[in-house]
């Protein structure tokens, strides 16, 4: 009982090793847990909230995707980084993830 109560778990194991693992099985749910975790323990972490805003795009929730690269537009006053998060939100909408290729 105490090993079934232990693997039954909806709780994503945080752990890097497992980021990819809930990606390719597509558990998103585990995997977006996953990564609001990270985004909650380093709330200016720019690269978090883009690997978050990934994590939507692969989910298929676009419209947070593009809400969370907006929000780093408000970490950054790099006009090059601004530019750059410009054209994601618009390959965003176009329907490709830019953080793919």
């Amino acid at each position: 009982k105490l090993t079934e109560n232990l693997f039954a778990t909806t709780s994503p194991v945080m752990d890097p090793r497992f980021l990819a693992a809930y990606k390719t099985t597509k558990h998103y749910d585990l995997m977006l847990a996953y990564l609001q975790n990270s985004v909650t323990q380093s709330p200016t972490d720019i690269q978090a909230r883009l690997a978050l805003a990934d994590g939507y795009v692969v989910a298929g929730n676009r419209t947070k995707a593009i809400a969370t690269v907006q929000f780093v537009k408000t970490l950054t006053s790099d006009a090059g980084n601004l530019k750059q998060l410009d054209v994601w939100v618009k390959q965003i909408q176009a329907g490709s993830n830019p953080f793919e290729q």
